[in-house]
């Protein structure tokens, strides 16, 4: 879990350096193709470097232990993933409302000129807000690896689309927006 958390954040600040710094400031749309075109790329680097098979891993053990709670029957690891996702919203939510590099993210993304004005140091601050993204990505990465015990080139393609399709049902730029959204698709 350390890994597949750890990889995601080097990996999401990499793709910022790469690709997004360049074209920052683009209109959203532009954004969200790069972003499609960088899954696509990513499927082809796994099949070049890793394979086009599926990968198979243990899945433990633990996660698909039942237990009943009145007259409900709950699977542990759909617990654990509601209660992960949770804290992850809770924690994501507070950082953004309560720390100055919350305050650094919000005042980048409403205007990303006037933020370096004013001290900001917008690049560090959006690598950091990558690097957070990442973190999200990796811990959901290794739940749907211990779910499934899978992996494949494009395991992270479904949820990508339901990500962007949460995002423009609640509307973009909107921490809760982006909750509600996914809710209701």
């Amino acid at each position: 879990v350390p890994v597949a958390i750890a990889t995601a954040m080097v990996t999401s600040m990499g793709v910022e350096a790469i690709a997004f710094r360049r074209i920052r400031g683009a209109n959203p749309f532009t954004l969200l193709l790069t972003s499609f075109a960088l899954e696509i790329l990513s499927h082809a680097l796994w099949k070049l470097f890793v394979g086009s098979e599926r990968k198979q891993f243990d899945k433990p053990g633990w996660a698909f232990n039942t237990f009943e709670l009145g007259p409900f029957l709950f699977e542990v690891w759909d617990v654990a993933a509601i209660v992960t996702t949770i804290v992850c919203l809770a924690a994501t939510a507070w950082i953004l409302r309560n720390t100055l590099f919350g305050l650094a993210i919000r005042a980048s993304a409403e205007d990303f000129d006037a933020a370096r004005l004013m001290g900001v140091k917008a690049n560090r601050v959006i690598s950091g807000a990558f690097a957070l993204a990442g973190v999200l990505a990796g811990i959901f990465a290794a739940l749907s690896l211990m779910r499934t015990g899978l992996a494949e080139p494009r395991m992270g393609a479904n949820p990508l689309l339901k990500a962007v399709l949460a995002a423009i049902i609640g509307g973009l730029g909107s921490l809760q927006g982006a909750v509600v959204g996914g809710l209701a698709l």
